[in-house]
């Protein structure tokens, strides 16, 4: 589910400052890899997973809106795409959750 933009659209400003925001998290990522070994956090783990749950949506605002300054980030998330758990389970449908956070009996 997308959240619906404000009645009246977006305020542009804010727009603007959380894109900003987002490529000052882009530009930490990209230090990150380029300090470690091609993983966040040592090798392969659960830092991945979590950071990359979050910039896969990314380029649904146009971040980043070149990949030139960003050559480990765009590999690491090449990387992350294409092992096979990604690929099992990107687009998978789940079971909805009721207000109580139990899943709904279907």
């Amino acid at each position: 589910m997308l959240i619906e933009p404000p009645e009246g659209g977006a305020d542009e400003a804010t727009v603007a400052r959380l894109k900003a925001e987002g490529m000052v998290l882009l530009e930490r990522v990209e230090r990150a890899l380029e300090a470690g070994d091609g993983w966040l956090v040592g090798g392969f783990g659960a830092a991945d997973l979590s950071v990359f749950a979050w910039l896969q949506g990314y380029g649904r605002f146009g971040l980043p809106p070149s990949w030139e300054a960003f050559p480990r980030l765009r590999s690491w998330l090449d990387r992350l795409r294409a092992r096979p758990s990604f690929a099992a389970s990107h687009g998978a449908v789940g079971r909805a959750f009721d207000v109580d956070g139990d899943a709904t009996r279907g």
